[in-house]
């Protein structure tokens, strides 16, 4: 249990978005003071979610501003959003200013005896990995500008663990989806398949449909930053994800059958930044706390619910889902 009286009561998040919000709830939910410190005023769900926390609207570049909401606190939680891989490539100084160099701001800031969670992707800094499911101890190779960014995070915690003697926690995190996520801002294809669903719109997807990923609830995210708040602090490098592998043709599959709406795709060229093949080894992560994701089918059912179209919620077995039949747009 975190302590009743003292910093560790005291946690803040950096970022409001659609990971940051997700957090700062489950943590205020546990029992600890929360503040958040995001880019923009919370909006409609996230504004909901965020509804018992403080929330601070302000830019991570205000030094004063930083200062004053870092230094009182027990805990730092980085979840400040970056642009997505792919958009990365094009315009990596972008990348730097919007994800690195904030990161550094509040590095320089975290002080002995603090602790901090930076959560960074398992689905790019390991790149097409060579073993999976993925340990932590694997090569790192990402193959895109988003990954390299993440990389260079972790390896800055870790100086500052050094150079300030603070208490790092990197979280290398699959793809994760849910309620709240943005698909139009490129934040993952559960949610974009879900508005495509929803709208009878085209969805262009690249490569054959056979890549696979990690698929994560940000629910059990959320929990599982949460549960690590309490945990011993080493090992400071975790996976967190399901260990099980889904490919985009699987996911189609799960939509259609959760909505009962056939999807129509165009398949694409395979991209050369794309990594193929992303699945995550967990048991670093199940040996230091309780953790059991949700199956995609339940958490893909709880996203669709979420949206308000199913009336009463449908009940879904995982072991018999069969796919609505797709309607493929020729190349």
């Amino acid at each position: 249990m975190p302590e009743q009286n003292g910093k560790m009561q005291t946690v803040l998040v950096l970022g409001g978005g659609f990971l940051g919000s997700q957090i700062a709830h489950r943590v205020h939910c546990g029992g600890r003071e929360v503040t958040v410190l995001t880019r923009t005023e919370p909006q409609r769900y996230r504004a909901s979610l965020l509804s018992g926390c403080r929330v601070i609207v302000g830019d991570i570049g205000d030094g004063a501003l930083l200062r004053t909401t870092v230094r009182p606190v027990g805990h730092i939680i980085y979840a400040l959003g970056a642009l997505h891989p792919y958009a990365s490539n094009f315009d990596p100084t972008t990348d730097v200013s919007t994800s690195l160099l904030p990161l550094l701001a509040v590095l320089r800031e975290v002080r002995r005896g603090q602790t901090c969670t930076f959560l960074s992707s398992g689905g790019t800094v390991y790149g097409d990995a060579a073993q999976t499911p993925t340990p932590e101890e694997a090569p790192t190779n990402p193959l895109s500008s988003y990954g390299i960014m993440k990389l260079a995070g972790e390896k800055y915690t870790l100086l500052y663990q050094r150079l300030q003697q603070i208490q790092p926690r990197i979280l290398r995190i699959g793809n994760v989806y849910g309620p709240g996520q943005q698909s139009e801002l490129g934040q993952g294809v559960v949610g974009a398949l879900l508005d495509c669903a929803e709208s009878g719109n085209l969805l262009e997807v690249f490569g054959d449909g056979s890549v696979v990923r990690d698929y994560i609830h940000v629910e059990d995210v959320s929990d599982a930053v949460a549960r690590l708040l309490d945990a011993p602090p080493e090992p400071h490098l975790l996976n967190v994800g399901t260990g099980v592998a889904t490919s985009v043709s699987q996911v189609l599959a799960v939509v259609c059958a959760v909505s009962s709406r056939p999807t129509t795709v165009k398949y694409l060229p395979g991209r050369a930044t794309d990594v193929q093949r992303s699945v995550l080894d967990t048991r670093r992560l199940q040996d230091l706390i309780s953790f059991s994701p949700r199956s995609l089918e339940a958490g893909v059912l709880d996203t669709w619910n979420a949206r308000g179209k199913q009336q009463p919620p449908r009940q879904l077995d995982p072991l018999s889902v069969a796919p609505t039949p797709l309607v493929l747009t020729p190349e």
